[in-house]
C-alpha cells in the first residue's frame, strides 16, 4: 500500500475522531449550558424585576419557558444534530467552491462577525419555524453558542476530507479570456 496513502487515511481517522470528540463536547457544553439557564430563569422570574419582565416581554418570556420547560437533554441532542447537519453542508460548499481559504485567513473576530453570525441567524430562523417561536431574539441566543463551535469544527473536519473544487474556477477563468479574445 502507498505511504501517501496511508498518511492521507490516517489523518482522515484522526480529523473524523477529533470531530466526533469535538461533537460530544459541544453537545455536553450545550446541554450544560441550557440546564444553567434553566435555573437561572427559575430564580429570575421568582423577582420583581422577572414578574415586570414577564408582563412587559409576554413572547420572548412564552420562548424562553417553551424551550426551558422542554426536555433539555432531548433538546440539545435533537438541536446539535440539526446544527452540525447544516454545519457540515455549508462547510462542504465553502471549500468546494474554494471560500474555506479565506476562512482560514481571517482573525477571530472577522470570522464571527462574516461567518458564524449569518450562520447562526440562519439556524434562528429555522429554528423559528421548527420550534414555533416567536422572537429571534430568544432563537437567536439558542442558536449562537451550537452553531458557533460546530461552524469552526465541520470546516475543520472538511477541510482534510472533501476536495477542493479548483478546475471550476480554472474552467471559467479559461473560458472568460476566450471570450475576451473572440470579442476583440
Amino acid at each position: 500500500m502507498n505511504h501517501g496513502f496511508k498518511r492521507y487515511a490516517n489523518r482522515v481517522v484522526d480529523s473524523v475522531q477529533g470531530y466526533l470528540l469535538s461533537t460530544l463536547l459541544i453537545w455536553g457544553g450545550f446541554t450544560l449550558l441550557l440546564f444553567v439557564l434553566f435555573c437561572l430563569w427559575h430564580l429570575f422570574i421568582e423577582t420583581p424585576v422577572g414578574r415586570i419582565h414577564l408582563s412587559i416581554y409576554p413572547e420572548r418570556s412564552s420562548d424562553i419557558a417553551h424551550i426551558l420547560g422542554q426536555n433539555l437533554l432531548l433538546f440539545s441532542a435533537e438541536f446539535s444534530l440539526y446544527t452540525l447537519t447544516w454545519s457540515v453542508i455549508v462547510s462542504c460548499v465553502a471549500r468546494t467552491l474554494c471560500l474555506e481559504r479565506l476562512f482560514i485567513q481571517m482573525s477571530l473576530p472577522i470570522k464571527f462577525l462574516s461567518c458564524v453570525l449569518p450562520f447562526s441567524l440562519f439556524i434562528s430562523e429555522k429554528m423559528m419555524g421548527e420550534y414555533g417561536l416567536d422572537t429571534r431574539f430568544v432563537s437567536f441566543g439558542t442558536a449562537l453558542f451550537p452553531s458557533a463551535f460546530f461552524l469552526f469544527a465541520s470546516m475543520k473536519l472538511v477541510g482534510v476530507v472533501v476536495p477542493e473544487a479548483p478546475w471550476l474556477f480554472n474552467s471559467i477563468r479559461e473560458r472568460v479570456k476566450a471570450w475576451r479574445k473572440s470579442s476583440l
